[in-house]
């Protein structure tokens, strides 16, 4: 049996039995290790989370002051051995002029990587400068593409959406995982919502979109994952009644608890 297959197989048994499917979005190796006790089900590494944890804002990851797939390579590798048998997929920038998708490839194979998605992803630049970079060819079918040569490699595949359209389409390229990306943004409509609405719009959007692929195929493995998702309450909101099965966490999962963990625990010491 392929390492893919049994993975699925393993997320299939989870999902028939009820239990919720959690990827961990790690960006060093300590938090890799942590997710592995933890239990969770996939660790992902990719370029912002990478940059988070050094302190770094991880828009940096799609201005021209980072490189997206050269973090992955530097980092990657110890970032999976502390993952110990938690599979791990790599986040991979498939529009990157300097690294061929087959040379990508090649490299997270031999790191230890079991899986891609497409990550950074065109869809946070919103849609004007998605279809100018679409006109250019390094736009969403680039990842789209990139998705079907790891399918064919016998990779696991998590693609990542930001519309209906967008996750139709990798639902018909039979992409393994769907992930429902909604993000807040900011907005004059937005700020004048409460915390209760925005959630309350983000699950709107991501049954949205969950419906439409579940129309194509009821039973895809669709995840959920946003600014309005950031703790157990709001994720459980995300998935109730939206059609999603999973979760995947990025800041809410490391970040943040990490700088509340260690201001806490710093305060604990100064109060000696």
């Amino acid at each position: 049996m392929k390492k893919k297959d049994e993975i699925l197989g393993k997320i299939y048994d989870c999902i028939d039995s009820g239990k919720t499917i959690i990827v961990f979005g790690a960006g060093n190796g300590l938090s890799a290790k942590a997710a592995h006790m933890a239990g969770v089900h996939l660790i992902s590494v990719y370029s912002t989370a990478i940059l988070r944890m050094k302190g770094i804002n991880s828009l940096c990851s799609s201005l021209p002051v980072a490189n997206a797939n050269q973090l992955l390579l530097e980092e990657g590798e110890v970032i999976v051995k502390q993952a110990e048998d938690t599979p791990c997929i790599a986040g991979i920038f498939a529009q990157d002029p300097f690294y061929s998708v087959d040379d990508m490839l090649d490299k997270i194979e031999r790191m230890g990587f079991c899986g891609v998605s497409n990550e950074p992803f065109c869809g946070i630049y919103g849609s004007w400068y998605a279809e100018l970079l679409e006109e250019y060819g390094m736009g969403f079918n680039a990842e789209i593409e990139m998705l079907e040569q790891a399918s064919k490699r016998g990779l696991l595949t998590l693609g990542w959406a930001f519309t209906e359209e967008q996750a139709c389409r990798l639902a018909d390229i039979g992409t393994d995982m769907i992930g429902v990306m909604v993000m807040d943004g900011p907005s004059k409509c937005s700020s004048f919502l409460s915390e209760e609405e925005k959630l309350g719009d983000a699950v709107n959007q991501v049954k949205k979109i969950c419906q439409a692929v579940l129309r194509k195929n009821s039973q895809a493995i669709l995840l959920t994952h946003g600014d309005s998702f950031y703790d157990v309450p709001t994720v459980t909101e995300s998935l109730i009644s939206t059609g999603a099965v999973g979760y995947v966490s990025g800041s809410s999962g490391e970040k943040i608890p990490a700088i509340e963990g260690i201001r806490q625990r710093c305060k604990g010491f100064l109060e000696i």
